[in-house]
């Protein structure tokens, strides 16, 4: 897990595996979960509302030595909308990244550098939102960073305009 990127990626599936293997984390939108773990280590942090929350339980069932593991035989139909890219432009959604893999930073590494290192990210990334004409999305994820500077948590609750 990449703390000072402010990334959580999963590992690589081995080649030709048809076996079971370890990963990083597994997303939220196909996954299964011991009951008797979930009491062990908590269901998902409601701090995040939404983006996050599934890297997040990830990270406290490693730390509490448990393996999240990938079946290669297993399969899921996960809908995406056509238009995700689009709607990763969008404000709530710019909002949530930003803040949230600030928030996890903070919460799960609390060091300076990776804290300064995702601050800095998400300057270059709100900077190309302008850029590319998005200034409300950039708007957005700006108040999202300064969120998580100050602690606000859960569902994001816009100032009027």
């Amino acid at each position: 897990m990449g703390l000072v990127s402010g990334t959580v990626k999963p590992w690589l599936r081995p080649r030709l595996c048809d076996e079971p293997y370890p990963t990083g984390y597994v997303t939220a939108c196909a996954v299964l979960y011991r009951s008797s773990i979930l009491r062990h280590v908590g269901l998902f942090d409601e701090d995040y509302f939404m983006y996050y929350e599934d890297s997040d339980l990830g990270y406290r069932l490693r730390a509490a030595g448990y393996k999240s593991v990938i079946h290669p035989r297993a399969g899921a139909l996960h809908h995406v909308p056509r238009d995700l890219g689009r709607r990763q432009l969008q404000p709530h959604f710019l909002y949530y990244l930003h803040r949230n893999r600030l928030l996890f930073a903070r919460k799960r590494s609390g060091s300076d550098a990776a804290i300064s290192a995702i601050i800095f990210r998400s300057i270059l990334e709100l900077l190309i939102a302008v850029a590319k004409g998005n200034p409300g999305g950039a708007w957005a994820g700006w108040q999202g960073c300064w969120d998580a500077l100050r602690g606000v948590v859960g569902r994001w609750r816009r100032s009027p305009a």
